[in-house]
């Protein structure tokens, strides 16, 4: 554990800074500014998550959200992509067709080239056919994706049409749901939000985490996010789960003596509160992740973390 530790505090590039967006703003020193700032930090209204009961729904009612959702998504997709006609991608055809599915993973592990199936809409069966993506140069997709296609399915083989090959549907193009349109604030919010600063800049810091080597529980980089913190007294620190990550080897081996809330207040809640009492006036934002074994709540969207076992 030792030598772990020495590794981690040995590293090179330590505090590099790899990116800056817009370097040319002037750059403030947030210990001298921080006291003459007027801000506060509200949940925006039905926003907040409360505390549910999770996989408290019977079978017709999920796939009666899946399948609002499916339609939906497919609706937008055949509107904003301008899709005149959405096929059947099970069908044979030689003609280059358009589809829209959800995408699947058909072994377990990270979803690959030679993984990936594509569900069809209910009305088309919601079954699952294979997707051949080697025809795009690139691509990103991920399970329970949705999105459309173009391409064409060909069950036989070109040189020999009696040879009969597995169902498999040749994918020529992508098309991907639009964004979302982007958050805008009125000037006279913005120069509100501006007055009650003193003109001065919020200074915001976030990290995610795990926050544990994977060789260990002794939270190295959660300890020197924190001294880094204390030096410069952000205005608000975010910080977004796991913080005892169910995917750690050590807790997927069950090397770990300890409970994920001995570990959470160990780890998690002393650094803490040692910097609240330090940084006062610096205020902590914290977000589970649905990896996160010392949360109750495991399904997204969650609940926050349980304000039992946080420092005030």
């Amino acid at each position: 554990m030792q030598s772990n530790t020495k590794k981690f505090s040995e590293r090179v590039n330590k505090g590099k800074i790899e990116e800056t967006l817009n370097p040319q703003l002037a750059q403030f020193d947030n210990f001298d500014i921080i006291k003459n700032k007027e801000f506060k930090i509200i949940v925006l209204p039905d926003q907040q998550m409360d505390p549910y009961r999770y996989m408290d729904q019977s079978l017709k009612e999920k796939y009666e959200v899946l399948l609002e959702r499916f339609e939906m998504f497919a609706e937008t997709l055949k509107e904003k992509c301008n899709i005149d006609e959405i096929s059947d991608p099970s069908s044979l055809t030689q003609d280059e067709i358009t589809t829209v599915g959800r995408i699947w993973c058909d072994s377990e592990g990270k979803l690959n080239t030679e993984s990936v199936l594509l569900e069809t809409l209910p009305y088309f069966g919601g079954s699952w056919i294979k997707l051949s993506l080697n025809e795009l140069s690139t691509f990103s997709l991920f399970p329970g994706q949705i999105l459309g296609i173009q391409g064409n399915n060909k069950l036989y083989d070109e040189f020999n049409v009696n040879k009969v090959l597995e169902a498999e549907f040749i994918v020529t193009k992508i098309f991907e749901m639009p964004l979302l349109p982007m958050y805008r604030t009125l000037t006279s919010e913005i120069v509100d939000y501006n007055t009650k600063l003193n003109g001065k800049p919020l200074n915001v810091v976030i990290a995610a985490g795990p926050y544990a080597l994977e060789t260990g529980f002794e939270y190295e980089p959660l300890r020197e996010l924190i001294k880094k913190m204390a030096q410069e007294k952000p205005d608000i620190l975010i910080l977004m789960g796991p913080f005892v990550d169910e995917e750690h080897p050590m807790i997927q081996n069950g090397e770990v003596l300890n409970t994920p809330g001995e570990l959470f207040k160990k780890f998690i809640t002393l650094p803490l509160a040692a910097f609240i009492k330090s940084s006062p006036d610096t205020k902590i934002v914290m977000i589970p992740s649905t990896k996160d074994i010392c949360h109750e709540y495991l399904s997204f969207p969650q609940p926050p973390l349980d304000k039992a076992g946080l420092p005030k």
